[in-house]
Parts: C-alpha cells; sequence; structure tokens
C-alpha cells in the first residue's frame, strides 16, 4: 500500500507540473552572487531575520519543553524550501537545527554552500540541494518536523501544489 501511495504521490508531483515559476528563477538568476550583500538586493531579508529566527526558535521551544542551552534547536529537522544563499538556513544551523536547504537555483545553492563552507558547525549541520520541493517529494527519503517557506509563495507558480508538497515531506 505505501508504494501504491508513493506511486501515486510520484506521478501527482512529477516534474512535468512543477510549482517553480520560469519567470521567477530568471529574476533570481541575475542576483544569486548577491545573497550575503547586507546593503544590496536582499537587505530586507537581511534585516527580516531579526524577527523572523526567534520567532521560528521561540515557536518550536513553545512545543517542546526538551530543548539544550546553546544549542535550542538540536535534534529538529528543517527543510527550507526556497532557501536562496542560504540566508535562513544559517541561523537556523547556528541554533542546532539539522537544515536541508533546497532551491531549483543552482547558482544559489552554489552561493549558500560556499558561504556555509566558512564554518566548520554550519558545514557539518546544513545540507544545501539544487532540487525543487516537488523532487523532494517525488525521492520520499525523508520527512521533517519543520518547513519553512520564508518569502517564496509569492514567487511560486502553482501555490496549491506547493502547499500539499510541503505537508508531503512534514512528519
Amino acid at each position: 500500500q505505501l508504494s501504491l501511495f508513493r506511486l501515486t504521490m510520484k506521478r501527482l508531483f512529477s516534474a512535468s507540473h512543477s510549482s517553480v515559476d520560469s519567470k521567477e528563477m530568471k529574476k533570481f538568476q541575475l542576483l544569486a552572487q548577491k545573497w550575503w550583500d547586507e546593503e544590496g538586493e536582499y537587505s530586507a531579508l537581511h534585516s527580516m531575520n531579526d524577527i523572523r529566527v526567534p520567532f521560528i526558535r521561540d515557536t518550536l521551544l513553545n512545543m517542546s519543553s526538551n530543548y539544550h542551552l546553546g544549542n535550542p534547536l538540536s535534534g529538529v529537522k528543517i527543510l527550507d524550501v526556497g532557501c536562496g544563499g542560504g540566508l535562513l538556513s544559517e541561523p537556523l544551523g547556528r541554533l542546532g537545527a539539522s537544515v536541508t536547504g533546497i532551491d531549483p537555483l543552482e547558482d544559489n545553492i552554489r552561493t549558500a554552500d560556499q558561504h556555509k563552507s566558512f564554518d566548520p558547525v554550519l558545514a557539518k549541520r546544513i545540507q544545501y540541494k539544487s532540487s525543487s520541493l516537488e523532487e523532494i517529494v517525488e525521492e520520499c527519503m525523508e520527512t521533517f518536523d519543520v518547513i519553512v517557506a520564508s518569502e517564496v509563495v509569492e514567487h511560486v507558480a502553482d501555490l496549491e501544489m506547493f502547499i500539499k508538497c510541503c505537508s508531503q515531506v512534514l512528519k
């Protein structure tokens, strides 16, 4: 029955029908090297981390009484969908989470991988993949405790399918 479910999901979320918007991909392709420029195109996302990282951390801590000082998100598996250059993946990794950051744009993943390589702790906690959400669903290899899609849904071609895919990889 599980294999039939996976086959059905594979057909439903096949790469032929994708939530990835090709126009948005072209726009982000031009900015792929700019993610870590705090004064550049992504300055708003950098400043948003002051609010969104504590919000995510505190929400998760309120759901569990089992956390470690210094690494409060230790043991939490997070999927960061549309991770871009890793602006949100890195702080979540610093809080102890095991983060898989995915982005359909390979240049974004290259930028994210290069930036995390400066911190050996992050290199162990964060894995980046050039992948769409549908491809992660197709692989059906793992599920996650938390799905983060921050500042992503406005760039998605098929929002309903995107949400369904998120639910498929959420524990």
